[in-house]
């Protein structure tokens, strides 16, 4: 099903599941990843012991659990960050999705989390702004294709960590003035 996503900035993808045997949500959604294309695997899977249906037997999405609801307890622990360029994309990627930068750990996907095209691109420009130079954010754009591919924080990391290159101004001076928030 469709919803506005983090930030109210777009609709994501959220899958509402019945399931009639023992399954976890990881298992249901990396089922999904093997069947689907990146951009169509739901950003978030919730079980749901039974659907909810408005009186003319349409499923009545406005009674379905909120997605962006605060984690529960078996949500799924994020490992912290310590690589200064990761945690200074966290917090680009957590202002153009508007989710929390502490749900963001390396494995996390760009799509999963909601991100279109469009977002993708706003992303892109603003790890550029923060962290690569005019020549950097060139050599960031040549690899734009393998970004699509896989759009986990730290695959774009190791990306844009080799379009600094060795001593790169710009990354440099932003990761020791500005810091990761």
């Amino acid at each position: 099903m469709a919803r506005t996503g983090p930030g109210g900035s777009g609709k994501a993808l959220y899958a509402y599941v019945l399931t009639c045997a023992v399954v976890t949500t990881a298992e249901l959604r990396d089922h999904a990843a093997g069947l689907l294309p990146p951009c169509m695997v739901p950003s978030a899977v919730l079980t749901v012991s039974e659907l909810p249906y408005t009186v003319s037997g349409k499923v009545g999405a406005g009674a379905l659990p909120d997605p962006l609801a605060a984690p529960g307890p078996t949500a799924p622990t994020v490992t912290a960050l310590t690589d200064p360029v990761v945690e200074t994309m966290a917090t680009v990627w957590a202002g153009v999705l508007g989710v929390p930068a502490d749900r963001l750990d390396e494995q996390a996907d760009f799509h999963q989390l909601g991100g279109d095209s469009l977002a993708l691109l706003s992303m892109l420009a603003g790890v550029g702004r923060t962290l690569l130079t005019e020549a950097g954010e060139r050599a960031s754009m040549s690899g734009l294709h393998e970004i699509i591919e896989e759009p986990t924080l730290g695959h774009v990391a190791a990306l844009v960590r080799q379009a600094m290159g060795p001593g790169s101004e710009r990354g440099e001076s932003a990761l020791s003035s500005s810091g990761p928030a």
